[in-house]
């Protein structure tokens, strides 16, 4: 790194820690999605048969919107911080990493651990969505059913 004057050394140095940052915090991501895979294994298991008062549904329900909106806006941070970075570093060394996707030579196992923790978060958010669904089951059948007789009784009056 000849050509580097003192401020751009430490520009890639802060660069260069934001970037390891970024990527080791996408990893951190990891136990937190398997310690709320847990608590929705717990959640799932009341199931709408279970009687559950709506006093409870809607906390319930709150909580696991904020947990799946919380991971989806911490995981885009962490990519955004990623991105910065690399174009930081790009910048100053004047030179473009390569697209990791392009290359021929990584494994599917390479890849596939690359993406995981966003693989992980789409599992989770999908998790989150059936289980509000199944949740809320016996309300929704009953507003369908409600509306459904509703339509029957304006039909019939026609």
């Amino acid at each position: 790194m000849g050509g580097m004057d003192d401020a751009e050394k430490r520009q890639l140095e802060e660069f260069w820690q934001l970037l390891k940052q970024g990527i080791s915090g996408k990893m951190a991501l990891l136990p937190t999605y398997a310690m709320l895979a847990a608590a929705l294994i717990v959640v799932a298991t009341f199931g709408p048969s279970s009687g559950i008062p709506i006093v409870w549904k809607i906390p319930i329900t709150l909580l696991l919107l904020v947990i799946s909106v919380s991971l989806r806006v911490y995981y885009s941070d962490l990519v955004s911080t990623v991105d910065k970075a690399k174009a930081g570093i790009e910048k100053i060394i004047k030179k473009e990493f390569p697209n990791p996707a392009e290359n021929p030579v990584m494994s599917k196992l390479t890849l596939i651990k690359r993406l995981w923790p966003l693989i992980a978060r789409w599992i989770i958010e999908f998790v989150v969505a059936y289980i509000v669904v199944v949740l809320w089951a016996n309300e929704i059948a009953m507003l369908l059913s409600l509306g459904a007789s509703l339509l029957r009784s304006v039909a019939g009056s026609l």
